[in-house]
């Protein structure tokens, strides 16, 4: 049996975003917003928190910088909850996307106190 390995980089997407937006969205539209764009998973991870605004704004980066990468190869994900920012056993960021097993995500993120931002590449799997 050969392995499900990647063939080559087919995406590569990056956002950046201030976290002051991401406590606008909350102020304005409550935990409907959350409710709608993060998994029960990512609520609950962000929520544990003492200050949860940088925890959501990284992961909504993370999720715009999978939709730009799939974008490259034709692929258009629906929905916001398609696309989960999970985390190993040693706090490694990983991602699952529903509607794209094909591919295999490479995830890195970051925040400062004002600013999160995420890269994803992307990699045809054999």
């Amino acid at each position: 049996m050969t392995p499900n390995l990647p063939q080559s980089v087919s995406g590569v997407g990056i956002d950046l975003l201030d976290i002051d937006r991401m406590k606008l969205a909350y102020q304005r539209h409550g935990e409907a917003f959350f409710q709608r764009v993060f998994t029960k998973q990512e609520i609950e991870f962000c929520s544990s928190k003492l200050n949860p605004f940088p925890s959501y704004a990284v992961r909504f980066a993370a999720k715009e910088a999978v939709f730009k990468a799939l974008s490259q190869v034709g692929i258009r994900i629906v929905r916001w909850q398609d696309i989960e920012v999970t985390q190993s056993t040693d706090g490694v960021p990983a991602l699952s996307v529903i509607g794209a097993e094909d591919y295999s995500y490479h995830l890195s993120m970051s925040h400062t106190t004002t600013l999160a931002t995420a890269i994803v590449v992307i990699e045809r799997n054999r």
